[in-house]
């Protein structure tokens, strides 16, 4: 069938929206990042990103973290270690990631170890860790309080004994009955930690039901410590492969939860001059522990808490959201559809279609390597396939 040149004509304006369109999909672009450190200051410590409110600890003085005083946003790198270790404050609790809402540090363990005579050989039953000079609080809904070994008995007090209280025991007569994954008694036990905590002192005493002689030729050490959930499952070789779990518990995560000091958010904002949140972005209430946090308003990415703001996403880009021809606007976008169409111009809407037609002129979807548009005409039903790269 012969092609009329009006009836090619109709299709080039399509052809031109299809060119923008793949160059739309092609196209990628990045946010505005939160992990954003304070300018002039160091954003990384070896691997890990340092972004503001929290800040490094320079050797003159502070004043890279939110409070400039190096309580809870004031982190050290120390460069002795390859590569770099972080630590909380200037404590040696190591920091293993910074996230939006959280901090992963490795954990504190207590130890008590025994010979196959039942005397002590390692003793480092009490252990405690105390964060409490800033404003973070140990996840209660991300951590557990865990206790391995044969002959274990372990508790977990609060700040000077006084507070709180939680123990669990665990006992297995033979290396037979300790089972990789369970964690119910059977060579490893867990509680619970309550909503608040900053501080804590963690005992272990052998139980009393049980001859420690007996049990330490299979299994020589208990152990106890705070750990996140989801990042540790027991295994049978941590109890009887002697001593060689405290290397492995170091590598174990806990979970803090963090906020901008102890006010809420209407509180906060009767101090404006102090008040974290900075333009485009809005206050959330910590739920896990005092104190509040900004996030970036719809539209906006960032890091809310450098000055000035969070900026504007480009949607058009980012995420291309249009079928017609997409317009950024601040905080949001438009989409429109080209000349002698209608429609929304969205995805996952009504897209554009040709006027006077109850079907769409462009349709477009996305496999593994190829792009198929359908122009669809009173006329006939063109197909075109690109390769798209």
């Amino acid at each position: 069938m012969k092609q009329s040149r009006s009836d090619c004509n109709m299709f080039l304006p399509l052809l031109c929206f299809l060119q923008l369109t793949v160059l739309t999909l092609a196209s990628s672009s990045s946010s505005p990042p939160f992990f954003r450190a304070k300018e002039g200051c160091d954003a990384k410590c070896g691997n890990i990103s340092v972004p503001y409110p929290f800040g490094i600890i320079t050797p003159n003085g502070f004043g890279c973290s939110l409070d400039g005083a190096g309580i809870g946003y004031g982190v050290t790198c120390n460069t002795s270690f390859q590569p770099p270790k972080l630590f909380l404050d200037t404590s040696t609790i190591e920091i293993i990631d910074i996230s939006e809402t959280e901090i992963r540090t490795t954990s504190i363990q207590a130890v008590l170890c025994h010979n196959k005579f039942g005397n002590v050989t390692i003793d480092r039953s009490v252990a405690w860790t105390n964060i409490s000079a800033s404003t973070f609080t140990f996840s209660y809904t991300k951590n557990m309080f865990f206790a391995i070994g044969c002959s274990t008995y372990a508790s977990i007090f609060g700040p000077n004994l006084q507070n709180y209280s939680s123990s669990c025991s665990s006992q297995c007569h033979s290396r037979e009955s300790v089972m990789d994954g369970s964690c119910f008694g059977q060579g490893c036990c867990q509680s619970t930690i309550p909503k608040g905590l900053n501080r804590y002192e963690m005992m272990l005493l052998p139980s009393s039901s049980q001859n420690i002689s007996t049990v330490s030729s299979f299994d020589p050490c208990s152990y106890g410590f705070i750990a996140e959930q989801d990042s540790y499952t027991f295994n049978a070789s941590d109890i009887l492969d002697g001593s060689n779990f405290i290397r492995k518990g170091e590598d174990i995560p806990m979970v803090l939860d963090w906020a901008i000091g102890n006010k809420t958010c209407e509180e906060a904002k009767k101090d404006l001059t102090n008040f974290a949140c900075q333009e485009k972005s809005y206050c959330i209430n910590s739920d896990n522990n005092p104190g509040y946090r900004c996030s970036c308003n719809d539209g906006y990415a960032g890091n809310p808490y450098l000055s000035p703001g969070c900026q504007d996403i480009n949607e058009c880009e980012a995420q291309s959201p249009c079928v017609g021809f997409c317009t950024n606007t601040m905080g949001s976008y438009k989409c429109s559809c080209p000349k002698g169409s209608q429609g929304d111009g969205r995805r996952g809407g009504s897209g554009c279609f040709q006027n006077n037609q109850k079907f769409p002129v462009l349709k477009i979807s996305l496999g593994k390597r190829y792009l198929w548009l359908h122009l669809n005409s009173v006329y006939d039903t063109l197909h075109y396939m690109f390769i798209v790269n």
